[in-house]
């Protein structure tokens, strides 16, 4: 092989690698998008559940206050 045929496929090399590397940094960056959009749900719906047993409560207080006079 010719030096300018190494020189050659040693960038064609360089390049495949480039790409490998952009491939699993695209790869990390919509899996990590993936857990912080389950994560941002898995909140919402704790604080849907928090709001719904704080209504069911005051709910109850009313009721209680409601008894008693």
């Amino acid at each position: 092989m010719k030096p300018e045929e190494q020189s050659q496929q040693k960038q064609v090399e360089r390049q495949r690698e480039e790409r490998q590397q952009i491939e699993q940094q695209q790869e990390q960056k919509r899996k990590l998008e993936q857990e912080t959009q389950r994560q941002l749900e898995q909140q919402q719906e704790t604080k849907r559940k928090l709001e719904q047993i704080a209504q069911q409560q005051l709910e109850q207080d009313q009721e209680q206050k409601r008894k008693r006079s």
